[in-house]
């Protein structure tokens, strides 16, 4: 009995990392907004999508598509690095400006193929110091797609 207790935690972390690799993950969403403002950015395997609104602009939604590479994708689920995705809710805010408006509030949801969701919710463009690699790929592939 006492060595199925002890290889009870190993048969969890192996169902952890399993859903760690970009084969399972289905949607990578980063969404930031204010009062005025708001900015949506999702990639899935195929595509990039980003979704503007100024409200302050009378342009309305502006909405941009473009197709990802193979290779951007595993890029950009790889920028994970060690971090568990199923621990992503758990880890700490470096800031809480977002809390009385000293910040836009931004948010990291992934979405896996099983169904689960996990998000972590940040200011501005400053997630968990572990997040801060898939912050900056999903900052470099939305900023490449404006210039193009």
């Amino acid at each position: 009995m006492k060595a199925i207790w002890m290889f009870a935690p190993l048969v969890l972390l192996t169902l952890v990392v399993s859903a760690q690799t970009a084969k399972d993950i289905k949607q990578i969403e980063f969404s930031t907004s204010t009062r005025g403002s708001y900015k949506q950015v999702i990639f899935t395997p195929k595509e990039m999508m980003i979704s503007e609104e100024n409200r302050s602009s009378s342009k309305g939604e502006e909405r941009q598509n473009k197709k990802l590479t193979a290779t951007e994708w595993k890029n950009l689920c790889h920028s994970f690095g060690d971090v568990f995705i199923a621990g992503i809710p758990y880890l700490e805010s470096p800031t809480m400006n977002r809390s009385f408006d000293g910040a836009r509030t931004s948010t990291i949801t992934i979405s896996l193929k099983d169904g689960k969701t996990y998000g972590h919710s940040f200011d501005n463009e400053n997630p968990n110091p572990k997040l801060q690699k898939l912050m900056d790929a999903i900052t470099a592939l939305s900023n490449g797609m404006k210039k193009e």
